[in-house]
């Protein structure tokens, strides 16, 4: 999200745990609003938020089942490491189309956990396209990373 394009969009980080992604967005005046289920995570990204002298990241925490979530709708949504359990796909998808614009793109890192094929057929029958792609600059991680920058778009 360093140089990622974020003008004019509003952007929804899901399952954002200790919100990097949330606070690099936010340290280039992006229109962050961050959620993750577990119930520290909201005072962890209000300390980071504070260590690293940024404004206040909106938050909530909420579940992927959650079919009256008032967050509104967004132009970009991402997350990382979130096809973890088969069994939530459904529900994740089915968030991502809850809070998605008509046009919207979605960007979702894949450490390798095998369920992304299935992410993938959930993401298509709501009229995405996608590709994906090993990302880029890896050079400076200690350990091979096998996983994929997928992207999905309508």
């Amino acid at each position: 999200m360093s140089d990622f394009e974020i003008k004019g969009k509003r952007i929804l980080e899901i399952g954002c745990g200790i919100g990097l992604s949330s606070l690099v967005i936010n340290s280039r005046g992006g229109n962050i609003f961050a959620t993750d289920y577990h119930p520290e995570v909201g005072r962890f990204l209000k300390r980071n938020v504070k260590l690293n002298n940024g404004q206040e990241i909106p938050y909530k925490r909420i579940s992927w089942s959650n079919e009256t979530s008032s967050i509104g709708k967004f132009d970009l949504i991402i997350g990382s490491d979130l096809l973890y359990e088969k069994e939530q796909i459904d529900l994740l998808s089915q968030f991502i189309e809850q809070h998605a614009n008509d046009k919207c793109e979605v960007i979702i890192v894949d450490p390798g956990r095998k369920h992304h094929n299935k992410f993938t057929k959930e993401m298509i029958k709501l009229n995405y396209s996608h590709s994906q792609h090993k990302p880029e600059q890896i050079e400076e991680l200690l350990a091979p990373f096998n996983g994929l920058v997928i992207r999905y778009e309508r």
